[in-house]
């Protein structure tokens, strides 16, 4: 079916203005048609739609018009439009003004009634077919275009969902006037019109959430009656939705404004007043460093913490809160291949944990030769030749004659005779730092253990049956003398050792040491002796021992054969328990037997164990 404006030849006014082209149609008594249809209507009317519907589905009543009217449709955003609106006195649409270009009589029809009674007020002696079956039945049926009994609508129809339901009762969010009805929502109403609008906040201001078209804005969630619009939350908000970081590097904005927290996951380890968590998602095929920076821009203070796992089985593998500058978070470190989540939290519950930031990664593979050692590297000597310790994968060559453990910043590998081997010419190594009470709890110390203890801030050891302090008090911690004048001697001899090369107590009186407190003492004796040749063979000793009781502690001897010339060196070291201030000191003893020695250097030196 065509149009009615169509099938009725429409004059369609283009041109011209209100002094001619229809207004001279209106005017002409010589025209033959004296009776004129105007109808007046707009592009986007619903009202003209549903008039127009409903025309087109009764021909016969449309071809009744044809015959009695001249039907001109006129265009009220037209500007002959206009003009004809105000002559004809039209504010709304439609309209139809039944004219008689003879006697210039009007008639105005408000509204579109319906064609019973549109046909009674034209004077054209019709009725519709369905009025007809309900008047011959003495009933009233809903879907027949007109208002009767209980119904608050009649849009032509029993079909729900347009306005006037299936009953012919007004939809909520709709209001229906006329026969037929027409059924239409009002945006800003304050009631969601089902299947028009998408939300109706009572107003039609956008940028609220709730657009003046009454349609969803982006980036929002309206709900209820009036709707209530508010920002909606990040799609990465849970673990589950993390969004996947692509590629070995680059940065991924975001914003946790109007993030959640998430629940059934652990606080992070490094921060546990934190809100509003998002989510990042990456791969390793292969192990590789990786570093990961949330640097804010609106937000201030980030938080950053590594899982390894799934979603709901979440292990940590790293967290920091202010490693990175302006209290940004930066973690670098090595992780194996597997799957990881980035969880990035603003601090504590202040606006300053809240905005946008961006997540810069970086998991690049390790690059053997750029004196760096990285994930799957043993060792990086700054180059990639063979033979230099370090081979040209990075890996330590011979390394069955390595059995140690090397910590350092240069790659040099652990020395053969160590375990562990710790280099650095700017760090020290931390021993544990306990409580006194802390220490002395501790279950079945090994024998040697050492600790720190943050009670008496002084280091303790275990000597396998109760727990001595390295005492720091003893200002004599360690002395030395030595002697480098050549002494004659045949026989037994006592070197003398006239000064100290260090220490602050002068304990040594000629070459006797006097302890300066209680405890056990480590001493070390070093000698060089030139011997001229001899008849015989010649034994010498070096020992340590004690002053009154001539108590030996150590011992060390050699033979020097026969015909013997030139120097030889003996050392010799031994440990003994000393009472501070007791007579009773150590000296060292040199033995040559038989011949004349000639004693050219001889160091004594020791220092306190406990």
């Amino acid at each position: 079916m065509k149009r009615l404006f169509t099938i009725l030849g429409v004059f369609i006014i283009t041109s011209g203005s209100a002094e001619n082209g229809l207004f001279d149609f209106l005017s002409n008594s010589n025209n033959k048609a004296s009776s004129v249809l105007l109808i007046f209507y707009r592009d986007n009317c619903p009202y003209c739609q549903n008039m127009n519907s409903t025309l087109q589905q009764d021909e016969k009543f449309t071809s009744l018009l044809q015959q009695k009217f001249k039907i001109q449709r006129v265009d009220i955003k037209t500007e002959e439009g206009r003009a004809l609106a105000d002559r004809f006195d039209v504010h709304a649409v439609p309209a139809l003004i039944n004219y008689n270009t003879l006697t210039s009589d009007q008639q105005l029809i408000k509204g579109f009634p319906g064609i019973n009674k549109l046909s009674a007020l034209l004077d054209i002696k019709y009725s519709s077919p369905a009025k007809k079956a309900n008047m011959g039945t003495g009933s009233m049926a809903c879907g027949d275009g007109i208002v009767n009994g209980g119904e608050t609508c009649d849009d032509g129809n029993t079909t729900s969902g347009d306005g006037c339901n299936s009953t012919c009762q007004v939809e909520t969010g709709f209001t229906c006037i006329g026969t037929p009805s027409v059924c239409f929502s009002t945006c800003g109403d304050g009631i969601v019109a089902p299947g028009i609008e998408q939300c109706d906040d009572g107003n039609t201001t956008n940028g609220d959430g709730c657009s003046n078209t009454c349609s969803i804005e982006p980036g929002f969630i309206c709900t209820g009656n009036p709707s209530v619009c508010i920002p909606a939350p990040p799609t990465n908000d849970e673990c589950n939705s993390s969004i996947i970081l692509a590629g070995i590097s680059g940065t991924q904005t975001g914003d946790n404004t109007n993030a959640s927290n998430s629940g059934g996951v652990a606080n992070p380890s490094c921060q546990t007043s934190w809100q509003k968590d998002m989510w990042y998602k990456f791969t390793l095929t292969i192990g590789r460093p990786v570093s990961i920076a949330i640097n804010g821009v609106s937000m201030n203070d980030p938080v950053l913490a590594v899982y390894s796992g799934t979603c709901g089985a979440l292990t940590q593998v790293a967290c920091d809160d202010d490693s990175g500058p302006n209290a940004y978070s930066l973690w670098t470190g090595n992780l194996p291949p597997g799957t990881y989540y980035i969880r990035v939290l603003g601090y504590s519950v202040s606006v300053s944990g809240r905005g946008t930031f961006n997540l810069v990664y970086n998991f690049n593979t390790a690059t053997c030769g750029n004196n760096t050692i990285e994930f799957g590297e043993e060792c990086d000597d700054g180059n990639v030749a063979n033979g230099d310790g370090c081979s040209s994968t990075c890996s330590f060559e011979n390394s069955s004659a390595i059995k140690g453990v090397a910590v350092n910043e240069d790659a040099t590998r652990s020395n053969p005779s160590a375990m562990l081997d710790v280099k650095s010419d700017a760090k020290g190594i931390l021993i544990p730092r306990l409580s006194s009470t802390q220490r002395i709890a501790i279950a079945s110390p090994a024998k040697g253990l050492i600790v720190f203890d943050i009670t008496s801030n002084s280091f303790w050891f275990y000597n396998g049956g109760s727990w001595k302090e390295i005492s720091s008090a003893v200002s004599n911690i360690g002395f030395g003398a030595f002697n480098g004048s050549s002494q004659s001697f045949s026989g037994q001899f006592v070197p003398s050792i006239p000064s100290e090369t260090y220490d602050d107590g002068a304990n040594f009186a000629s070459n006797v040491f006097t302890a300066p407190a209680d405890g056990l003492y480590q001493f070390n004796a070093y000698g060089t002796f030139t011997f001229t040749a001899t008849a015989t063979q010649t034994i010498l000793s070096v020992r340590i021992e004690n002053t009154a009781t001539s108590t030996e502690h150590g011992r060390n001897s050699i033979i020097i054969p026969a015909g013997f010339t030139g120097s030889v060196h003996v050392s010799v070291s031994a440990s003994t328990k000393l009472t501070a201030g007791s007579p009773t000191g150590v000296r060292i003893m040199v033995d040559g037997i038989p011949g004349t020695q000639q004693l050219t250097f001889i160091r004594f030196n020791g220092y306190r164990v406990y």
